[in-house]
């Protein structure tokens, strides 16, 4: 059986600036390329109809890809010029090196009302 993977809460900043409290893998909110800030009891969890902002990863050793949520508009993959970042893998010690691909911005689901008065 695979090993639980930790799960903690961290902070993600939305396009319209509010924060909001989400949860997350450990390893994912320890990528600090990523963006998210520490866990704040006062921030409201994030709403249904949110999609966080994410970036895609292509292996630069093998060609596996992979995608990763970015806590904010600020984060280093989402303005830095140089798009590669190292993460640790699973059964690996050495970080592996992985280059940005594209970047996929926040989509939220607004409620429509059926009957407009």
């Amino acid at each position: 059986m695979a090993a639980e993977q930790q799960r903690e809460y961290g902070t993600y900043t939305s396009d319209d600036g509010v924060d909001y409290t989400v949860m997350l893998a450990h390893d994912i909110l320890n990528i600090t390329e990523l963006g998210f800030t520490a866990f704040d009891a006062a921030h409201p969890d994030m709403p249904k109809g949110y999609r966080m902002r994410h970036a895609d990863f292509l292996c630069v050793a093998d060609g596996r890809r992979r995608s990763y949520p970015v806590g904010g508009v600020a984060a280093d993959v989402w303005t830095a010029s140089d798009k590669v970042i190292a993460v640790k893998d699973k059964g690996n010690a050495t970080p592996i090196n992985w280059a940005l691909v594209c970047l996929i911005g926040e989509r939220r689901k607004v409620r429509r009302e059926l009957h407009p008065s």
